[in-house]
């Protein structure tokens, strides 16, 4: 998401808005690709540390838990999301 997006999402939405940004980069766009999670195929790339910086995110504002977690490493995607 652009700076400006996030801007006005922000002036939309307030408080309810996460300060974590999502990179786009190419490991997070071939993932997908060789049927991998982002972790799985590249966890020290620009997009699997933005998502560990958004779960932090989440967790630190109760927002989700840990323990909500435990037992998706190997969910499929679908299985994480119901």
């Amino acid at each position: 998401m652009s700076f400006n997006v996030h801007q006005q999402a922000i002036e939309a939405f307030g408080d309810n808005v996460l300060d974590t940004l999502i990179s786009e980069n190419v490991a997070t766009a071939e993932s997908p690709n060789h049927k991998q999670d982002i972790f799985s195929f590249n966890a020290q790339s620009v997009g699997a540390l933005n998502y560990m910086a958004l779960l932090d995110e989440l967790i630190a504002g109760n927002l989700l838990n840990s323990a909500s977690l435990a037992g998706t490493e190997n969910a499929s995607p679908k299985q994480k999301i119901d």
